[in-house]
């Protein structure tokens, strides 16, 4: 709709297309989206949806040193780590409102690859064979532009699991197909802080997918933790932080690592 690893949280987005080659039979209104065949919603096997892999980091909290005198240096507590969700942004952008963040990402390319894709993007494990909703990726690209996210999905190659159900291993270091998508419309909004958390809302050709997100506090990369839409509860900055254990996915308690991290270039 993933960039730097903070500690793990839990997915902006089990692809319903596989990521792409299966419809959703969600009934969000389409637009100017990516590949009409290329579904991103839906439960796996019907498709999929693009990784954004990794989760913010609870970053360092101050030690006990006392606050800085008028010309005297820190005591012995350090700042809040890079990965951190709390605090004040280190060097970082002013992202304080929607409208800052959307600016701040404009035009701006995103990747999510490697170690910052999480093991279960959009809350099904990458190891499984979910036929064409295949949740292995190799990499995903993403901007923020005319008012949309544009990705470019590139699946990994899943090994030794012929069968559907069946548990193998997910090759990330192997690319596999590439499949385009496009949000016909997308809502942020409940934005906290300095976007320590914010929830998002992506609605796609034939599915959407609902959850929250982050900046990190020195602006260098984006965490989302999303689901397909009416799957998960407890997904919501209302409930907790970005990779927090507050998620319901189908019935079930969540617990495994939803968090999508992609680093922001220039």
């Amino acid at each position: 709709m993933n960039i730097l690893r903070p500690t793990r949280l839990v997915p902006f987005l089990a692809l319903c297309g596989a990521l792409a080659l299966l419809g959703c039979d969600d009934d969000d209104d389409g637009g100017n989206g990516g590949t009409a065949d290329a579904g991103m919603g839906g439960t796996p096997g019907a498709g999929g949806t693009p990784g954004m892999g990794g989760d913010p980091g609870a970053g360092g909290d101050p030690g006990a040193g006392g606050d800085p005198g008028m010309g005297g240096t820190p005591g012995m507590g350090g700042e809040p780590g890079m990965g951190g969700m709390g605090g004040e942004p280190m060097n970082g952008p002013d992202v304080s409102t929607v409208a800052l963040l959307e600016a701040y990402l404009e035009g701006k390319p995103l990747l999510m690859a490697g170690e910052d894709i999480p093991t279960d993007p959009n809350g099904f494990n990458e190891n499984v064979n979910f036929g064409q909703a295949t949740q292995c990726y190799h990499r995903i690209e993403m901007t923020v532009q005319g008012g949309a996210f544009n990705l470019t999905t590139t699946t990994g190659v899943l090994e030794d699991a012929p069968e559907a159900g069946n548990v193998g291993t997910c090759d990330r270091d192997t690319a596999g197909v590439e499949l385009m998508f496009q949000t016909t419309s997308y809502v942020i909004e409940n934005l906290a802080g300095n976007a320590e958390c914010f929830d998002i809302t992506l609605t796609f050709m034939g599915f959407g997918q609902e959850g929250r997100g982050a900046l990190s506090p020195d602006g260098s990369a984006l965490w989302l933790e999303v689901f397909f839409k009416d799957q998960a509860t407890g997904h919501r900055c209302a409930d907790g932080g970005v990779g927090d254990q507050t998620v319901t996915l189908n019935g079930m308690p969540f617990m495994g690592d939803a968090v999508q991290v992609f680093q922001i270039g220039e």
